[in-house]
């Protein structure tokens, strides 16, 4: 391994995780925050299932974490929700 591939995967190992927050908006359509929260997570981060119980935990308590990554992929998420049509509010935080 070189010293360069030694630096990258310490660099990703050491990323600090963040938390993607889906927050309630009740003038949204259930069903185009579910399906909007489907096509912007790969299936293989969050399930259909998973996807409503988190919407629904949103609109129950305010918020619902949907996920945790490094901020550079929070962050991204977070402005793919921001373009969709009407914008799902999402916010992220430091975990």
């Amino acid at each position: 391994m070189t010293a360069t591939e030694t630096k990258t995967l310490t660099e990703t190992a050491t990323l600090k995780p963040w938390k993607l927050i889906l927050e309630n908006d009740d003038q949204l359509i259930y069903d185009h925050v579910i399906e909007s929260v489907v096509r912007i997570i790969p299936r293989s981060e969050l399930s259909l299932e998973q996807a409503e119980a988190k919407v629904l935990e949103a609109h129950e308590r305010g918020c619902s974490i949907l996920l945790v990554t490094h901020f550079e992929r929070a962050e991204f998420l977070k402005d793919l929700f921001a373009s969709c049509i009407p914008p799902i509010p999402t916010r992220i935080e430091a975990d």
